[in-house]
């Protein structure tokens, strides 16, 4: 999964980084981070066809957020705790993102997913 790679090398600075945020930490650092949360949703709704679509763009783009904690999450068990492999982190992110897109978005936002 494209998402594990660069956690990979990056590994626990980038989990340190992203940890709770608005605790006192930098407002540019803040910045930085909302930006790269921001294009790594854009990135997932590009690689699941969702990037175009203009109807309940807000709920999509949260759920995917969500999403992204997941994998912050299974990416500190797997890097820094060694609780999980990578194959495991894998195997939950992909689950979890087809659940999300065939059966939680489209019973979130009570439309066919398809149109646009």
């Amino acid at each position: 999964m494209w998402f594990l790679d660069p956690l990979e090398q990056q590994g626990a600075s980038w989990i340190s980084a992203t940890g709770a945020h608005g605790l006192g930490r930098d407002p540019e650092l803040e910045a930085i981070l909302l930006r790269a949360e921001n294009d790594s949703v854009n990135r997932v709704l590009e690689a699941v066809g969702l990037a175009d679509r203009t109807a309940h763009q807000a709920e999509l783009r949260a759920m995917i957020r969500a999403y992204g904690q997941l994998a912050r999450s299974g990416g500190r068990d797997w890097l820094l705790k060694g609780i999980l492999t990578r194959e495991q982190v894998h195997s939950l992110m992909r689950h979890c993102l087809l659940t999300i897109v065939e059966d939680v978005l489209p019973a979130a936002i009570s439309t066919d997913i398809t149109e646009k």
